[in-house]
């Protein structure tokens, strides 16, 4: 294994870095840290002190954020607010909510089909008692919510998202589509996960799907497909009686008492979800994080040509098949990147004023798996690592730190952003030996 050791090695595991405790530093603090960011702890170290995040990174994003912790609450944060919980920091790009009255869906802008919407009957997600229950009527046949927005007339990936409890029914199978096709999930609620799929019509693709458990028994549910060349895209939210098999159940008789709980839909064009972006009576539009380090992490890793860094990630679950993503960018020409090429993920140092990269991997990584990565480098070459694999080096000498802050979770230009959860940023002011 790779590692760095001023006193003992650092060993890079399948999810976390251990070391043990640096001698004048709490016990937290990675072995002779110069500066150490524990987002996922809350704890922050500036080579000196235990100081707050703000002496080290600061945030502007022009809009409220949504964040969720580890134990599966969804928190708040106000305009500018990096968004820092249990999980780590989230930093990402900018998205649009297409969907109006994204957690009023008794709103006349949702269409509903045999069912109706009694409103705030829940606590929602985000603690507030402003989650619906869509209820089926009596009649036969299909029950459910729908709402419809305009699209360019060509093909683009869509991703719809909801926040979904069960009722007296415990599935729902949403569908995006249009009159001239569409692809559907079902989603066993209870069960947390997908037990169907498929496409129907022409020139629509579903491409991903997926099921984030959270507290209180709430699901966060979303599926992404490519649409057809049609100007129109229709989001829906059927009931569905069946009871875990995998198949669809929308059809049936009601019985005008039963049905599950909605809150938060969302639709973005876009190839995966992001955090959720409450909607009234027009869409919204999230402000991308841009998160910069001052203080330390800045002295450390900007100015010199000699440091070492260690990254921890809670997975890149946006990264499938999208290029690069910055995990931190320490000056004008280097950047240090996520690269998904299955089977291996791959991270990158990329130095552009010596036209040079260097790349590891970790075997059998996935984009849900939490990794870490570390890097040294001085006048001599670089040293790169990736969780459980094997090292690569060279002999270019690190030439692309400057005195530009240093972003993390994005590159300089607000580009290549990791759209995930990042547990911690340890740095050195030294190119630490192998371990």
């Amino acid at each position: 294994m790779y590692g760095f050791a001023l006193r003992r090695p650092v060993v890079l595991s399948q999810s976390r870095i251990i070391v043990p405790s640096a001698f004048n530093a709490p016990d937290w603090v990675l072995s002779g840290a110069n500066v150490d960011l524990d987002f996922a702890g809350n704890r922050y170290w500036d080579g000196d002190n235990q100081v707050s995040l703000a002496a080290l990174a600061t945030c502007s994003r022009a809009s409220i954020g949504y964040a969720t912790t580890a134990d599966g609450n969804l928190v708040q944060f106000p305009v500018n607010a990096i968004r820092v919980t249990t999980k780590g920091l989230l930093v990402e790009e900018a998205r649009t909510n297409l969907l109006l009255q994204s957690q009023t869906l008794d709103n006349a802008t949702w269409n509903k089909t045999r069912s109706s919407i009694t409103a705030n009957v829940a606590t929602a997600p985000d603690g507030t008692v402003t989650a619906d229950k869509l209820v089926e009527d009596t009649s036969g046949g299909s029950f459910d919510v729908n709402q419809t927005v305009t699209k360019a007339a060509s093909s683009l990936p869509y991703t719809y998202s909801f926040y979904a409890k069960a009722g007296e029914r415990t599935r729902t199978d949403p569908i995006v589509g249009n009159a001239g096709g569409g692809f559907f999930v079902v989603f066993d609620i209870s069960g947390g996960q997908a037990v169907n799929s498929g496409n129907f019509g022409t020139g629509w693709t579903l491409t991903s799907t997926g099921v984030e458990l959270l507290a209180g028994g709430w699901r966060r549910c979303w599926m992404t497909g490519t649409t057809d060349a049609g100007t129109d895209i229709n989001a829906k939210n059927e009931l569905d009686n069946g009871t875990g098999s995998a198949a669809i159940s929308d059809g049936y008789a009601g019985d005008g008492a039963s049905g599950l709980y909605l809150w938060g839909a969302q639709l973005e064009q876009a190839s995966f979800p992001t955090s959720y972006i409450p909607t009234t009576g027009a869409t919204v539009t999230r402000a991308a994080d841009v998160v910069r380090g001052s203080g330390s992490l800045q002295s450390t890793i900007a100015p010199g040509s000699v440091f070492s860094v260690a990254i921890q990630m809670d997975g890149m679950p946006g990264a499938a098949g999208l290029g690069y993503k910055t995990l931190l960018n320490p000056g004008t020409d280097a950047t240090i990147d996520y690269l998904y090429t299955p089977p291996s993920d791959n991270t990158q140092v990329r130095d552009t004023s010596a036209a040079s990269t260097l790349n590891a991997s970790a075997a059998g990584q996935s984009t849900s798996m939490p990794f870490g990565t570390a890097l040294g480098c001085n006048a001599l070459g670089r040293s790169l690592v990736m969780s459980g694999g094997t090292p690569a080096s060279d002999s270019v000498a690190w030439t692309g730190g400057d005195s530009t802050p240093v972003y993390i979770g994005s590159g300089l230009a607000s580009i290549e952003f990791t759209n995930a959860y990042m547990r911690r940023i340890s740095a050195w002011n030294a190119r630490l030996p192998d371990a």
